[in-house]
């Protein structure tokens, strides 16, 4: 009997702690992709989550919206690369974007890596601007910028394209070639600049961007770093170059 008594004992103490962890809600991080008409966000890439959907929209109806230092904000202020973390039910939507109805929502941080590629391509931009008379296109290879997401290569491009008042398109050397942007046999891009980052890793904490990065126009037309830093000191971002070269 005593054994029984203690058998339900804990079986009461497992379902009540059950109990009170949905009703609590379930927690994960994610980062917000898209405010337009709703929020969507992608969850982090350890999140169970991510399991069911890179892609989830949030239905903020009864969600309380937070800031960092954890005041009530409006739901409509929260901001495209904000680092939220949520509070659901745990029932996930079966739909592509997947839906969770959302009960709290906080922002934790705000992913600034777009703006440290923006401040590396503008530095590289700069460099020798006589590679870049008479151009009307700005291609980036973006196939190395593997810690993007394919929505976060699109709005960089639209970035750039804002930022300079040129086209701007997606390519690596050879793709531009099939496409008859670069003459492959003279090496030569008549229209344009080709910018390719190599190797770009990103420290969130130290809020600090190192790569390699080129700027091409002809086989005799190049410039670049081997050893690129930008760096984030809160309010601007500081490039510095070594290694650099010319051709």
């Amino acid at each position: 009997m005593k054994r029984l008594y203690l058998l339900s004992i804990i079986l009461l103490f497992v379902v009540t702690l059950f109990g009170c962890t949905k009703s609590s809600g379930v927690n994960f991080e994610a980062k917000v992709i898209n405010t337009e008409g709703s929020i969507m966000v992608a969850p982090d890439e350890k999140s169970n989550e991510v399991r069911s959907s890179d892609k989830i929209v949030l239905q903020m109806a009864d969600a309380k919206v937070y800031d960092e230092e954890g005041e009530l904000m409006e739901a409509d202020d929260i901001e495209v690369d904000d680092i939220v973390k949520i509070t659901y039910s745990g029932e996930i939507m079966e739909s592509y974007p997947a839906q969770i109805i959302c009960k709290k929502l906080k922002v934790i941080d705000h992913d600034i890596l777009l703006d440290g590629y923006m401040a590396v391509i503008d530095d590289i931009y700069k460099l020798d601007d006589g590679l870049n008379a008479d151009i009307t296109t700005i291609a980036v290879d973006t196939s190395t910028l593997t810690n993007l997401t394919e929505e976060e290569k699109e709005r960089l491009l639209t970035m750039i394209g804002d930022k300079y008042g040129l086209t701007t398109i997606a390519g690596t050397f050879d793709e531009l070639a099939e496409e008859g942007l670069i003459d492959k046999e003279n090496l030569y891009f008549e229209e344009g600049i080709h910018i390719i980052i190599e190797n770009p890793e990103y420290d969130r904490r130290s809020e600090t961007l190192t790569c390699g990065i080129k700027k091409w126009r002809s086989g005799l037309g190049a410039i670049g770093a081997d050893d690129v830093t930008a760096e984030f000191n809160g309010s601007t971002w500081e490039v510095t170059r070594k290694n650099e070269w010319i051709s």
